[in-house]
Formats: C-alpha cells, sequence, structure tokens
C-alpha cells in the first residue's frame, strides 16, 4: 500500500483509489439540467423535433442525449420510482372496481368490467359484428341486465 503523503495508484488499490479521489461536478450531477429537460421531454412522449423547438438542440444532440449512459440510467431510476408508484395504487384500484363491479347502476358495472378485462389481458376492442350488428360491450350489457332482471324476480 501506499504510504502516507504519496498519491495511490490505481493498481494499488482502486475502491480505496475512488474513495480517495478529488470530487468533481460531474460526481454530484452527472446529467447536466438541460439535459434532464430533454429526458423530461422524451418521457412526457414529446417528438424529437418539438424537444429540439424547446431545448435549441440540434436533432444529433437529442438522440446523443437521450443515448448517453447517465441519462439512461437516469430513466431507469425515474422509471423504477413511477413502478413503485403504480404497485402502491394497486389495491386501491383494485378496491374501486370491485366496488363498481356491485354497483347498482348498469353503465357504473360495465366501466367496471371493461377495466377488469383490460387489466386481465381478456379485453377485445369494441368492433361491429357482421352478424347482428353488436358490440362487445352490447354483450356485456345484455348479460348484466340479464342478471339484474334475474335477481329481481327471485328477490319477490
Amino acid at each position: 500500500m501506499a504510504s502516507e503523503g504519496t498519491a495511490l495508484t490505481l493498481s494499488e488499490g482502486g475502491e480505496q483509489y475512488a474513495l480517495n479521489r478529488k470530487l468533481t461536478k460531474k460526481d454530484h450531477n452527472p446529467v447536466p439540467l438541460r439535459w434532464q429537460a430533454v429526458l423530461a421531454l422524451h418521457l412526457a412522449g414529446k417528438p424529437a423535433t418539438e424537444i429540439m423547438k424547446l431545448t435549441g438542440y440540434s436533432s444529433t444532440m437529442v438522440y446523443r442525449i437521450l443515448s448517453n449512459k447517465d441519462v439512461q440510467y437516469l430513466r431507469q431510476q425515474m422509471m423504477a420510482s413511477t413502478q413503485l408508484e403504480f404497485e402502491a395504487m394497486f389495491s386501491k384500484v383494485t378496491s374501486v372496481i370491485r366496488t363498481n363491479l356491485e354497483s347498482s347502476d348498469p353503465q357504473v358495472q360495465l366501466t367496471a368490467t371493461n377495466q377488469w378485462f383490460k387489466a386481465n389481458g381478456k379485453f377485445t376492442p369494441a368492433t361491429k359484428d357482421k352478424g347482428d350488428g353488436l358490440t362487445a360491450e352490447d354483450v356485456v350489457n345484455q348479460m348484466l341486465n340479464q342478471v339484474n332482471v334475474q335477481v329481481n324476480v327471485n328477490a319477490k
């Protein structure tokens, strides 16, 4: 190991060198604020042409920024944070859908049914059937109405 007063070299211990080296401005904030703005606009779904206009960067620079390893790492961190928020809301959303499935309003039930089917990957977008012209929503609505009629008849 290096004696006191001598500089550490990378070969003498990479971890110790990393701890003792002088920190630079880039170590504290490796992604400049303007680059963070480019990333934020990109994540908001803005096209490259609009990002160019808003930031003053050329198209080449916008793509370089989005390809930068530090920007990609920041993006991954932001996406992980968003994923955690999404997972935290899952039980609340499920509870609302469950409550709406038991609603007395058939339209609320229909909306909740569609949401449940979409969430479980069993949803087919509404398309007109060649035969009788019914959509998937019409069929679900008819099923819910039949259940309501059967429950009301049996309740008497």
